[in-house]
């Protein structure tokens, strides 16, 4: 029996696909039925790797846009500020000041790359505008200290971002594709051992996985289909969703408990240290009465 073997250049959507294929047919062959749980294991699998895809990407375009709204609000920022330079120079743009700022740049031309060159230019500005006599400059120290912040903040988030999502396709998905072939090459074996056995047709081995390859024209997407994709896997973040809420919820329990054994233990220790007072205070009471 000839078991094709699917790769990392397969899509999730396309590792779904073929995924269903052969879970339908195990369903159907009744010498493969211990085998379905399995299969029914990796089709969810693939599901939660594509809802975890999704996240990533989405979880990428937000911190790109992050990049990008605080390379904005950089620009304006260095926009705003050459009027107040111009008056501190007396509109002189070879005066030092200026051209520590700008870098013997126009300002319009001094905003144009993306937090690159302009960052690295900016992140000398705190103490340029610090030293520099004028108080409107001056006072523009903190919002720049800010800026830089924030445009940290950003681009590490934008590589984190981009860190997430490369493990995701260089280890995660690799893993997912050498657990399928697994499955297939388990169930593919079975069938021809059955076979070879004579405990089955040859022919209810086969067909278990799809004979067409990827160099043939891929049928387009019916609606229906995309419901039924798009149905079955909110109904594994459904069940995922319910998993994490029992998780936590375990997880929030224990801290109480440990919480309140902590608050029994010091009440308990309070209440020997005052028990042993009191003790020594009727010892000394006592004595007292017998003398």
């Amino acid at each position: 029996m000839r078991i094709p073997t699917l790769t990392t250049d397969y899509s999730l959507s396309e590792l779904r696909r073929e995924a269903r294929y052969t879970l339908a047919i195990a369903r159907v062959q009744a010498w493969a039925t211990s085998h379905v749980p399995i299969l029914e294991a990796d089709l969810k699998d693939v599901g939660s790797a594509e809802a975890e895809l999704a996240s990533l990407q989405d979880k990428l375009e937000d911190a790109q846009a992050a990049v990008d709204a605080v390379d904005q609000h950089l620009d304006v920022f260095v926009l705003d500020t050459a009027p107040d330079a111009r008056e501190a120079v007396q509109k002189d743009t070879d005066a030092p000041l200026w051209k520590a700022l700008y870098d013997n740049q126009r300002p319009s031309d001094f905003v144009r790359p993306k937090l690159g060159e302009e960052l690295a230019h900016v992140r000398k500005w705190p103490a340029l505008l610090r030293a520099a006599a004028s108080p409107a400059l001056q006072g523009r120290v903190s919002a720049c200290e800010a800026l830089i912040k924030a445009a940290d903040s950003a681009l590490e988030g934008l590589s984190d971002a981009q860190s997430a999502l490369q493990v995701f396709k260089s280890a995660k998905v690799p893993a997912l594709v050498a657990k399928l072939n697994a499955t297939r090459s388990a169930l593919g074996s079975a069938g021809e051992q059955l076979a070879f056995a004579g405990k089955i047709r040859a022919e209810a081995a086969q067909g278990l996985f799809r004979r067409s390859t990827r160099n043939r024209s891929t049928r387009p997407e019916t609606t229906d289909q995309l419901r039924a994709d798009i149905a079955e896997t909110e109904k594994l973040l459904i069940e995922q969703r319910q998993r994490l809420a029992a998780a936590e919820a375990a997880e929030k329990n224990e801290h109480e408990q440990a919480a309140q054994r902590q608050l029994d233990r010091q009440a308990l220790e309070a209440a020997r240290a005052q028990q042993a007072e009191t003790a020594a205070k009727i010892a000394a009471l006592e004595s007292r009465l017998k003398g």
